[in-house]
């Protein structure tokens, strides 16, 4: 192998020297393999290496010799790497794991060897004491950790096992121990390792936890001059305006008054040489670790030439290292905090964090001030290049032994203390974080990752529990950290019944009820990631341990269920499934058990724990989009109905509870002399309305209420907020029932619909086709009035309900007159349907459409916002993956119509090809571009599209028998499938285009789409905005601007005192006349005045923006908004 001027052999480990032969050359033969053959991916599997199927022979005795001979062979090729990469060093070379040529590389074959090891480990091997040990001994001393190597989880797993059968003592202990401690300090996984071994080994200090208190809060801490921003940022200053100037090169921004104008110029001066040290290819620094070998003596050089520069007095005024430090903290916050468009911003991150860290690595002899300033820089951004380690530990103890802390001190500690554990320590604390925790809480010890409001609480109730109790619930979050799988094994039950039977059912649901309760607050400070541009690091997720432990403490919530366990277990699902930006959901894991308790609580004999949560994952499948959640809830719900042997929709439709209502969308509860009426009031709405002994209503909350029911109030008040979630989801339920062709008897109809207490407020506001069965086509279509059914007119329908078959009417099938005379009936009666049918759009084929024959480009060549049509798709049940700037392929949005045996498709592609122009910080792109809609049969093989474009195609060999992977021919597509696939697709483009957002009139980046904005904003309507104009043209008339309005084609056009404006009825973008200068009003978050008028339907929002924006613009000389104003007036 040789790489550049260096040439060296590498020699195969020799198995003919060692006790055991055959295991050894079975060993060889297949990690020597894996070495050779990984060049790229898919990595190679250890059981298809060859002799790869004689090593993983399941025979624990001849897995136990290559386990041994595995970690032997770890030794030799770990010695002949380090050899490899001291010959690159002294030689100034950059090391490269492998080579692409057949010769070994020996960090593949390490890396062979983990895999192989892990592979082994995962079983129940007969290791000997003495084999613990030596492998112990083995992971510490080669980084097993470090993806070579013995793998630590495998070890501790093998030491689980051992343990069932030994004790672990002597010199077996001290070698798990010193493993566990080796793991504390490990990156990744590996970190859950050591407070697993605390458990095996019993590890002290858990039952004497001290009282820990609330965590300090934020305060005033170093100079108050000296990194200002981030001190805002955490929430320990308050902002302050003043002037700043921006230095060249990184663009720092800095204060004009700042103290550190002298060391900031040095910085300025030495930037533009760390910037082609680490960005040229000739240099010793590029793409590498500066803080070792020639990088780092190639940047002391540089600074220390720069500093010896004295234009700017650096020398002559007397300035430290200590301030010039502080200074490179400063530049690197400002690009931490830096929301810079320019990609090429970030290029000044890793020079940065060169001068940053040699500086660092200089020594400091720091003042008070400073050194809070530095360590509170260090609690914020500690990540991969500056852990909490001895320097940052010996500076805190030195500040803390001079004087008593502050507030403001003390918090920063405990900051560093949090930044400091990465995994649960339960009770056996990482020695920095240890040595921190002594300088606020004296020998406290904690459980859970702290920085999170539910672990904080989790400390803060402990420390305030009885000895005996504290004892009894730190052994139950001990068992919850283990919690590993997907759901709970019976010995894992087992040990949970005892430790429940001390703590009590009672406490112990109210306990977690209340832990769980803080979850939603997420994280109890902020932190700004390991590097600039660390959207994970800095993001609201759980620790991933703590999120271990929140398994568990799901998996024990369900043996102790009451009535509100699965609202309780529904939030908590809500909130670990909620996405982050640039990271996902929260905690995947925390969610998927969630699911699987909501499932145990469906299957329970208890009816009202059992309707409660089958109501509550009927509601999760509509408003959950995170496919791997959605698929555990519908693999719940599938169990739900196969124990009960009934369909899954007609689960979904028995499961929606009443919460309490006796009548439609009311429920009456006395209360001593008072009367509370829980009313709902729309869809996400509801009304707790009190009534006073003498019949009159009471605004507030009375007293005696609260005094002497405070349970019944607190079930109320639950009761109102599940309300206001589930309608939404049965909305939506009952919106998508239009292509599930599915019809009810009579009877059934009215007890799931018609007459149940919660689901009948939205079903009353809908209209319902009746087909008689008495004599072919007589179908009468209905809905409710005063409690009866009634045609459009208004006259009572008369149903036979023995032969009666119900099914949700439509509007593609009657004819104008009838739909015209259903919008009549609910604009003049003022009823608003739940969502769009009496005036929903229909969209019928098309003569391009025919001409086209098996696609449709009716909403082709669009610019579409991909975070935004993500949501939407999800929300209408379609599936679809966020496109990646990556070389990769990707499906199209596509949603099954298993009653049809059809699938839509719509083509979407990457749009842009700029990083981090078109994409946001991990590589996905904001924008995509729109193309065809497509129909095939449910079986047919699936399209594929690279993500940046070139056109789908599919990977089938053909067209498959009878032509089952060709698109299918439009006009054989139902009229109905046809009509509500197009819907969807024009509420994707409708809602998600670029050409909606009034802050894109310039064109967005780099103006590459103005004429598409342009066109967009104020081109020809698609259906829903030519429904919005017919609903317009009635409601207008009715509104006290009335003589101010009138329409064209494609606007409403206001008459103003000052300009008349024209608001495009599809964008709700604006035109003043006479010159068609454009207004940009961007809509306020909270309700405006066209949320006051009355509209027949839910769901169309800009309808409610066009009609506010209409109603200020009548009333131009009222505006007081001078940014309006000024563009009014030009």
């Amino acid at each position: 192998m040789a790489k550049g001027n260096i040439k060296f052999e590498i020699k195969p480990f020799d198995c003919s020297q060692t006790s055991d032969r055959e295991a050894h050359e079975a060993a060889a033969k297949v990690v020597e393999g894996y070495s050779v053959s990984r060049g790229g991916w898919p990595y190679p599997d250890i059981g298809d290496l060859d002799g790869g199927e004689r090593l993983l022979e399941k025979d624990p005795e001849w897995n136990r010799r290559c386990v041994l001979a595995l970690a032997e062979q770890t030794v030799y090729w770990w010695q002949v790497d380090d050899d490899i990469r001291k010959e690159y060093e002294e030689q100034g070379e950059h090391y490269h794991v492998g080579s692409r040529d057949k010769n070994l590389a020996p960090s593949y074959v390490l890396m062979g060897i983990r895999e192989a090891l892990a592979a082994l480990m995962r079983r129940k091997l007969p290791l000997t004491e003495d084999d613990l040990i030596c492998l112990a001994r083995d992971c510490v001393e080669h980084q097993g950790s470090n993806y070579r190597g013995v793998p630590p989880s495998g070890l501790q797993k093998q030491a689980e096992f051992f343990g069932k059968f030994k004790p672990i003592e002597g010199e077996l202990r001290k070698a798990l121990l010193k493993l566990a401690e080796y793991t504390r300090g490990a990156y990744g996984r590996d970190k859950a390792v050591a407070s697993r071994l605390d458990a095996i080994l019993h590890v002290p200090g858990c039952q004497a936890l001290q009282v820990i208190g609330a965590p300090p809060e934020p305060a005033p801490v170093g100079s108050a001059d000296v990194l200002t921003d981030l001190k805002v940022c955490l929430g320990a200053a308050t902002p302050v305006d003043t002037e700043r100037v921006v230095a060249e090169g990184d663009q720092y921004s800095m204060y004009v008054d700042s103290p550190l104008a002298d060391e900031h110029a040095a910085i300025s001066r030495a930037i533009p040489e760390f910037y082609q040290a680490f960005w040229d290819s000739r240099s010793p620094c590029f793409g590498t670790d500066w803080c070792s070998g020639n990088a780092r003596k190639q940047a002391e050089k540089i600074l220390n030439a720069k500093l010896k520069h004295t234009t700017d007095g650096l020398s002559a005024s007397g300035r430290d290292m200590e301030n010039l430090l502080l200074a490179a903290c400063e530049r690197e916050i400002e690009l931490y905090l830096s929301r810079n468009s320019d990609h090429n911003y970030l290029h000044y991150n890793r020079p940065l964090e060169m001068i940053l860290i040699t500086l660092d690595t200089l020594g400091h002899d720091f003042d008070r001030q400073q050194a809070f300033d530095w360590l509170l820089f260090r609690s914020a951004v500690s990540g991969y290049y500056q852990p909490i380690n001895e320097s940052v530990a010996s500076a805190a103890e030195t500040q803390a032994a001079s004087a008593p802390l502050s507030d403001g001190e003390r918090w920063v500690i405990h900051r560093l203390r949090s930044q400091a554990i990465d995994t649960p320590p339960m009770g056996a604390l990482p020695e920095m974080a240890k040595r921190l925790s002594r300088l606020i809480d004296g020998d406290a010890t904690l459980l859970l990752v702290p920085g999170e409001h539910w672990a904080d609480r989790v400390h803060v109730d402990l420390s305030e529990m009885d000895e005996e109790s504290r004892r009894d619930w730190i052994q139950l979050v001990k068992l919850a950290f283990t919690a590993t799988a997907s759901k709970p094994s019976k010995k894992w039950y087992k040990d949970l019944t005892p430790l429940t039977e001390a703590i009590g059912d009672e406490a112990l649901h109210q306990r977690l009820s209340d832990w769980f309760a803080k979850v939603p607050a997420g994280r109890s400070f902020k932190v700004l990631g390991g590097y600039a541009g660390d959207a994970r690091g800095a993001a609201d997720t759980f620790n991933e341990g703590n999120a271990t432990v929140l398994r568990g403490l799901v998996w024990a919530l369900v043996t102790v269920p009451d009535a509100n366990t699965p609202r309780v277990v529904a939030e908590l699902l809500a909130t670990s499934i909620k996405k982050v930006p640039g990271v996902g959901p929260r905690a995947v894991k925390v969610a998927n058990a969630c699911v699987w308790a909501l499932g145990e609580l469906a299957s329970m004999d208890d009816e009202t724990i059992r309707i409660s949560a089958l109501g509550q994952l009927a509601r999760l499948k509509a408003r959950v989009t995170f496919k791997t959640t959605l698929k555990a809830i519908e693999k719940a719900l599938d169990k739900a109905a196969a124990e009960s042997g009934m369909p899954r929709d007609e689960i979904e439709e028995m499961a929606v509870p009443t919460y309490g209502l006796e009548e439609i969308g009311k429920r009456t509860e006395q209360l001593g002399d008072f009367t509370a009426e829980l009313v709902v009031t729309g869809t996400t709405s509801t009304e707790l309305r009190w009534i006073k002994p003498d019949g009159k209503p009471q605004k507030s909350v009375p007293k005696a209420v609260k005094d002497d029911f405070a349970d019944d109030l607190k079930e109320l008040k639950a009761a109102a907020k599940d309300i206001q979630k589930m309608l939404p989801a049965q909305r939506e339920r009952i919106d998508q029932l239009h292509l599930k062709q599915k019809t009810w008897a009579y009877d059934t109809w009215r007890e799931r619909y018609f007459d149940h207490p919660l689901v009948g407020t939205l079903a009353r506001r809908l209209i319902w086709e009746f087909d008689q069965g008495e004599k072919q086509g007589n179908k009468v279509a209905a809905t409710s009035l005063e409690g009866k059914l009634v045609d459009s007119t208004g006259e009572e329908v008369q149903v036979n309900p023995d032969s009666a078959i119900v099914s949700l009417w439509h509007p593609i099938g009657p004819d104008q007159a009838d739909i015209l005379a259903w919008r009549r009936f609910f604009e003049d009666r003022q009823i608003k349907q739940p969502f769009k049918q009496a005036h929903r759009e229909i969209y019928l084929l098309t003569d391009a459409e025919r001409n086209t024959g098996v696609y449709s480009n009716r909403y082709a060549s669009h610019i579409i916002k991909q975070h935004q049509y993500n949501a939407l798709c999800g929300v209408r049940g379609w599936k679809n993956t966020l496109r990646l700037m990556v070389d990769d392929e990707y499906p199209p949005s596509s949603i099954e119509l298993p009653e049809w045996n059809l699938r839509a498709e719509f083509w979407v592609e990457g749009a842009g090809d700029e990083y981090g122009t078109d994409t946001n910080e991990t590589g996905t792109f904001l924008y995509l571009a729109t193309d065809q809609v497509r129909f095939y049969s449910i079986e047919a093989a699936t399209t594929y599209a690279h993500a940046s474009g070139g056109g789908y195609g599919s990977l089938a060999v053909g067209p498959g028998a009878e032509n089952i992977n060709e698109p299918l021919p439009l006009d054989q597509i139902p009229p109905i499938v046809l009509s509500e696939i197009m819907r969807d697709v024009d509420l994707f483009v409708g809602v998600a285009s670029v050409g909606n957002d009034p802050n894109w009139n310039d064109g967005g980046p780099e103006g590459r789409y103005r004429e598409y904005w342009e066109q967009s904003s104020f081109g020809d309507l698609s259906a829903t905005a030519q429904t919005r104009r017919e609903i317009l043209e009635r409601l207008v008339p009715r509104l006290k601007i009335a003589d101010r309005c009138s329409f064209d084609e494609k606007f409403l056009i206001v008459r103003g005192d000052r300009r008349t404006y024209k608001i495009h009825l599809g964008s709700s973008n604006i035109l003043m006349e006479p010159n068609d200068q454009y207004l940009c009003i961007v809509p306020g978050r909270g309700a405006g005045p066209g949320d006051k008028v009355f509209l027949p339907f839910e769901g169309d929002q800009r309808l409610a923006v066009i009609l506010s924006k209409a109603m200020m613009l009548a009333e131009d000389t009222k505006i007081k908004d001078p940014t309006i104003l000024s563009q009014i007036g030009r």
